[in-house]
């Protein structure tokens, strides 16, 4: 989120950005009156770059080979994996993984056609899958690499 908010401020030429918001229009709150909406200029993107760093550099300590287990959240394909015969193209699904740290994290993991349409159908069946892997966070978001004995549960 502190990258996001950074990088939005420098796509609008790093002008002042305020957000604003109301708990309820139906249901006045006590604070509403004392509120005022939080400015995100120059300084802010620093603290938030610099924060955005810090929780990056946290987070890549590397991850032990780990079970992913549960339903299908998404699907990405270009090409329906049918007509992937040569395999040229990346399929992949997405998942939560349930860290020790007692953290829930979305988690992307490319598969193999025949492994993909599998999860396809568990997906569409509300079934569970498990998958065995190694996580790591190349960039903002985790993908689950090294991944091996895929089953639909």
């Amino acid at each position: 989120m502190c990258r996001d908010l950074s990088q939005t401020h420098e796509a609008v030429n790093e002008r002042r950005i305020e957000y604003d918001l109301s708990w309820s229009t139906g249901l006045p709150a006590d604070f509403d009156q004392k509120w005022k909406p939080l400015t995100f200029d120059g300084h802010a993107c620093e603290l938030s770059n610099a924060a955005a760093t810090e929780l990056e550099r946290i987070e890549e300590k590397p991850e032990e080979p780990t079970l992913i287990k549960g339903r299908v959240l998404g699907l990405e394909s270009e090409i329906p994996p049918g007509l992937d015969e040569l395999q040229e193209h990346e399929h992949v699904i997405t998942m939560l993984w349930n860290r020790e740290n007692g953290r829930t994290i979305k988690i992307k993991i490319p598969l193999p056609p025949g492994q993909y349409k599998d999860a396809c159908d568990a997906h569409k069946n509300g079934q569970e899958v498990k998958v065995y892997g190694t996580p790591v966070k190349p960039s903002n978001h985790w993908l689950l690499t090294k991944s091996q004995s895929f089953d639909v549960i």
